[in-house]
């Protein structure tokens, strides 16, 4: 990641503010919901209060099959909003190729990725829209994302991969005092807010509906740097995310894709040695869960284990078959 990036510093920083911009892009945002209306709802109503020019945003919100009332009080509470009713739950990655190509497909400058549950500080889009602009060699731009729960606790300051493909967010359960004050590279971007130049992707491509869950932001950000774009994290621009860590560690859903996602991803960028390593990594896990008394709690995270790595060697990918 051989580019600079400048400080955002207040009055004296380098980059150029966004008044100063002659011609301001137009951005899609993109939500996702499934069966949580109610988060949607507040997410809607967080970006209302952005202070981008409203004219230069469509809101396109894409339900993937929730099977309830979702749509309707979606379209009852935000009429302006473009709703995209997807006939089948594709995933995250699957259900934002839907929003991307809309997006697209109406000539959006910029495309926001947002999960539903996530809160926005109104000038939140406004300073990633004034990186980018000053940084054309980047694809990929996110914020600092903070708790839900505890507003000035780090989740995500941006994201490195350690020993080449463990992806280890930073900052993560550190308060927020100003530690990360510059916009600069990073290995990935956490895809909870992801702000997308949208040309890039003629070269970048959509995210990979393999993934279905978890692994494809960080998949989507490595393929971006090897097509020679830069991935940005921009530290003045904020949003709130709920903080699901201790959820995840006892999630056999969660144990499964980020298995089977993380070998997807050695094989594709690393291969060799060290998928070898990180499959046996996993077969050791897997056998302590299954003989260390201990362990034997975590009898549906086992399971889930075992068949990421029957699935990853029988190359079936997508949404899990069992689901």
């Amino acid at each position: 990641m051989g580019y600079s990036m400048c400080h955002i510093s207040g009055a004296n920083s380098g980059c150029v503010g966004i008044g100063s911009i002659l011609s301001t892009p137009t951005v899609a945002i993109v939500i996702l919901n499934w069966r949580k209306p109610e988060s949607t709802l507040e997410c809607l109503e967080a970006i209302a209060h952005l202070n981008y020019p409203a004219g230069l945003v469509q809101v396109i919100v894409v339900d993937n099959a929730s099977q309830d009332r979702s749509a309707e009080i979606i379209r009852e509470a935000f009429p302006g909003v473009m709703l995209v009713e997807n006939s089948e739950n594709m995933g995250y990655a699957g259900g934002n190729n839907v929003g991307i190509r809309t997006a697209l497909a109406a000539g959006s400058d910029y495309t926001w990725i947002l999960n539903n549950d996530v809160l926005v500080q109104p000038d939140a889009l406004s300073r990633l829209v004034q990186t980018a602009e000053v940084h054309p060699e980047a694809a990929f731009f996110g914020p600092l994302v903070k708790s839900r729960l505890d507003p000035e606790q780090i989740i995500s300051a941006g994201g490195k991969l350690v020993t080449g493909w463990r992806a280890v967010l930073r900052g993560t359960g550190e308060l927020d005092q100003g530690q990360y004050r510059r916009v600069e590279a990073v290995d990935f971007l956490s895809g909870c807010a992801l702000l997308v130049r949208n040309p890039a992707l003629d070269n970048i491509g959509l995210l990979d509906e393999r993934y279905f869950l978890y692994h494809e932001d960080v998949e989507w950000c490595s393929r971006a740097q090897a097509q020679g774009f830069g991935v940005a994290f921009v530290p003045n621009a904020v949003v709130w995310h709920p903080d699901t860590r201790s959820r995840d560690e006892h999630s056999a859903q969660v144990t499964y894709y980020i298995t089977r996602n993380s070998l997807l991803f050695v094989r594709k960028y690393l291969g060799g040695w060290t998928l070898l390593k990180a499959f046996t990594g996993y077969l050791r896990n897997l056998l302590s869960w299954t003989v260390k008394p201990r362990w034997r709690e975590k009898k549906h995270q086992r399971n889930a284990l075992f068949w990421a790595l029957v699935d990853f060697v029988r190359g079936k990918y997508g949404k899990r078959a069992t689901g």
